[in-house]
């Protein structure tokens, strides 16, 4: 009965919607004399002038190339990241708000420029597969005793630091992650035996931290090692100049009101010198997509009738830095923005997309539900509530209406040295794109 009468409430919104686009188009709309026609011609034009898969993936592929360092501080890998996007913004004819696409902000963050070596007892491991050092962690070189604390229950942790000298690495299971979050331990530091595949984290990485954390892999790591050699520099760089790369497209009708879609193109850098994350999921995936979305917009037969915004942050991974930076320091009021969807780690879709927000704003997500059930376009369309978890989240805490979309599948590589271009899927790509497209344009 519940489900009959949302179904009936959502004809009616459709009916009301068709009705007010009659004679004319509001704001993401379009003229028409029924919803239903209506997106099936623009289906058809989606898919014959709309996505395009190929550009997609060269984006993907230059984004998350050796050149670009994981898009991060070291070896100025997000510059370099954010002067491609700003020569395709170019490309496609977008409009600036200043001088540039540019708007520069600080960041400070540890990082590990040099080499890395660990081994122990003369058992060599592989930075970025077989351990991560925490991104917080100063430079160390030397050899220091193991000390075994893998079977030892959390209430009996004081007992197990109780005899430790200051000069060597206590081995603990997974049981004893909780210690990460301690301010100092009366070790040189703690070595994190995991089961897992590892991945790494730069968002702790703002301060500089007193011990070393070294998550490892288990199978990796020789059992009942006496001693751990390490070495390696770490560098504090403080007030670095990093930036956002926005642009715009102007509206035919209502140019003061905005559709803005968001992404971040940074990654997680280096750790040493010889590793590196792609970063292709996370996120040129995503910056690739808006990109693609923005030549779709630029076309003078697409032009929507509100503005259109499209902003690629950098800092996400390191706290959500960039948005957070342009939610503060807004090109155009932010109460000006009609609604606003950011896209992360969207390269798969086999099993649909994830709405973040889609509890919060109903109205709609039951119109992106619709558009997809009218044209059986992704598997599913699921719903959330909020989170803090990526780049929409500075804008929703000051009141902007918006969504963080990700998609669902197969695809299980994140913040990995493995999350590279030519492993992701796209399964579902084309659909998700015609989803945001239709959504756009009835958008009101």
């Amino acid at each position: 009965m519940r489900g009959e009468m949302r179904g009936e409430r959502r004809g009616e919104r459709r009916e009301e919607r068709g009705e007010r686009r009659k004679g004319s188009a509001g704001c993401g709309g379009r003229g028409g004399s029924g919803i239903v026609l209506g997106v099936m011609l623009m289906v058809a034009a989606l898919w014959t002038q709309g996505q395009d898969l190929e550009y997609v993936k060269g984006c993907v592929k230059e984004l998350a190339s050796p050149g670009m360092s994981g898009r991060s501080v070291v070896d100025e890998g997000d510059r370099k990241a954010s002067a491609f996007l700003a020569e395709e913004f170019q490309k496609i004819g977008l409009q600036s708000f200043g001088t540039s696409y540019f708007q520069e902000y600080p960041i400070s963050i540890n990082t590990f420029p040099g080499k890395i070596r660990l081994s122990v007892d003369h058992h060599s491991l592989k930075p970025g597969r077989d351990f991560l050092i925490s991104c917080n962690a100063p430079g160390i070189s030397g050899t220091y005793e193991l000390v075994w604390a893998t079977n030892v229950r959390s209430d009996s942790i004081l007992t197990a630091l109780s005899g430790a000298n200051g000069n060597a690495f206590l081995v603990a299971g997974e049981q004893l992650n909780y210690l990460r979050e301690m301010a100092s331990i009366p070790y040189k530091g703690i070595i994190f035996l995991n089961k897992n595949k590892l991945s790494w984290k730069i968002s702790n990485g703002k301060n500089l931290g007193q011990w070393i954390a070294i998550d490892v892999n288990e199978s990796s790591f020789p059992e009942n090692g006496k001693q751990i050699t390490l070495s390696f520099e770490n560098h504090f760089v403080e007030n670095y100049t990093s930036r956002n790369v926005i642009g715009y497209i102007q509206g035919k009708s209502h140019p003061d009101t905005f559709l803005v879609f968001t992404a971040h193109y940074d990654h997680l850098g280096r750790m040493g010198k010889d590793t590196y994350f792609p970063g292709a999921h996370d996120n040129a995936s995503g910056t690739a997509m808006m990109t693609d979305l923005a030549r779709h917009f630029a076309l003078p037969e697409n032009q929507p009738a509100c503005s259109m915004a499209f902003m690629a942050f950098s800092g996400e991974e390191a706290g959500l830095l960039g948005s957070e930076y342009y939610a503060g320091h807004p090109l155009f009021p932010l109460e000006k923005i009609r609604f606003l969807i950011n896209l992360d780690l969207v390269s798969t879709g086999s099993d649909g997309i994830m709405v973040i927000n889609g509890e919060e704003f109903n109205e709609e997500f039951e119109l992106l539900v619709s558009l997809n059930r009218e044209e059986n376009l992704v598997k599913e369309v699921k719903k959330r509530g909020p989170s803090n978890n990526s780049d929409h989240y500075p804008f929703y805490r000051r009141g902007v209406p918006c969504f963080f979309i990700h998609t669902l599948g197969e695809y299980s590589e994140y913040h990995t040295v493995d999350d590279k271009p030519e492993r992701l899927p796209f399964s579902a790509y084309n659909e998700f794109f015609t989803l945001l497209t239709l959504f756009v344009q009835h958008l009101e």
